[in-house]
């Protein structure tokens, strides 16, 4: 563990680096005063290659210090909303199951058509209640576990840094950073009522330490580009 300094210099087991990012249609992030590629200072794990924002020791300890009294919040808000979810996505698999009926109708015939429409509304009934009330019950379980990781956090940043990221990675049902709802473009960005008539959505995740996950790897991340 490295513990807290007032200094910002590169901790333990990291180095100091400096990158360029590339958006998905590969062009080059650019500054918009200079209108060049933009430099992000990074700080890279030496043993596994993640690279992490460059914050100095005392900002991760600050941070993780308001974490602490941030999560119970954050953690209430979680179950809020999948409580208000349940009868949401019950209504979505309905109209789900009313859709496929009259498809499976002109398809197979009543029999057929009542029969599918059955198994289907109960399995996934019974799986989006499931997810709702898993995601309920879990919340108290990784908020406690998140506080422990943050009042470590204020005397050893940036191992608890680590943890804190692997902990909500998990939290976020391994949901990659860059589906997070601040990392995608406006228009992928999802309303915030459902469209109840589609039966997939795409991945989406709202990071409460979003600074603290890793911004990538240079060996995996083609987006990332060291600068020489």
């Amino acid at each position: 563990m490295s513990a807290i300094t007032l200094h910002n210099t590169a901790p333990a087991g990291y180095k100091e680096i400096t990158i360029f990012k590339k958006t998905p249609k590969g062009d080059y992030v650019t500054d918009k005063a200079t209108n060049k590629p933009k430099e992000f200072s990074c700080l890279q794990e030496k043993k596994t290659g993640d690279i992490y924002n460059d914050d100095p020791a005392y900002i991760v300890a600050i941070k993780c210090a308001i974490l602490f009294f941030a999560t119970p919040l954050i953690a209430i808000g979680v179950m809020a909303w999948n409580l208000c979810k349940i009868p949401i996505d019950l209504t979505r698999v309905t109209l789900l199951t009313l859709k496929n009926f009259g498809k499976w109708w002109k398809e197979k015939g009543p029999c057929s058509a009542c029969v599918k429409s059955a198994k289907f509304f109960l399995e996934k009934t019974c799986k989006v209640l499931l997810q709702d009330l898993w995601h309920i019950v879990r919340a108290p379980i990784y908020c406690i576990g998140m506080q422990i990781l943050t009042l470590i956090g204020i005397a050893f940043p940036f191992w608890a840094r680590k943890k804190i990221a692997k902990l909500e990675y998990h939290w976020q049902d391994k949901i990659p950073l860059k589906y997070d709802i601040r990392e995608l473009d406006k228009e992928e960005k999802t309303k915030f009522c459902p469209l109840l008539w589609k039966e997939e959505k795409k991945p989406q995740a709202c990071y409460i330490a979003h600074c603290f996950q890793p911004l990538g790897n240079l060996k995996k991340d083609s987006n990332l580009i060291l600068k020489k």
